[in-house]
């Protein structure tokens, strides 16, 4: 599977810390850089085409592990981009993705964000928690 972990959000046996970020800022950051981005972007691009032809998720991916973790990073990315107000493009194909993988967000990472953004986590950044909670209801909307 590419697609970049968060090891806030990665459920504690499917990452390796070493290629995860560790954190919802340092996504945002991610996303600041455009060469990223870009490839962000078209990678999830393509995955959406494929999962909208009614490929399997567990072909497309490889695994039903990889398919979980596609899930936890369109959420991720989803949050940051909601949260922010910020790179338009991702949000809508990372909620594209959520809606044609048809597992809905992620719980675990919606949980993560949240204990991350009350401060219950080493890596907190300050961002008013109404923003988190609304970014997470827009996603089951």
């Amino acid at each position: 599977c590419v697609c970049v972990c968060v090891c806030a959000c990665n459920h504690k046996n499917f990452h390796i810390p070493n290629f995860s970020l560790p954190n919802l800022q340092t996504a945002s950051w991610y996303l600041d850089n455009p060469t990223l981005k870009g490839r962000f972007v078209e990678i999830t691009t393509e995955a959406v085409k494929h999962l909208k032809a009614n490929v399997k998720p567990t072909v497309l991916f490889g695994s039903q592990i990889d398919v979980i973790k596609f899930q936890e990073c369109m959420t991720c990315f989803y949050l940051v981009t909601e949260i922010h107000g910020s790179h338009h493009e991702v949000k809508s194909v990372c909620y594209e993705a959520i809606q044609n993988l048809k597992l809905g967000p992620s719980q675990d990472v919606n949980d993560a964000a949240v204990k991350e953004y009350n401060g219950e986590d080493n890596n907190t950044i300050n961002v008013e928690k109404q923003k988190l909670e609304a970014a997470i209801q827009s996603l089951y909307s």
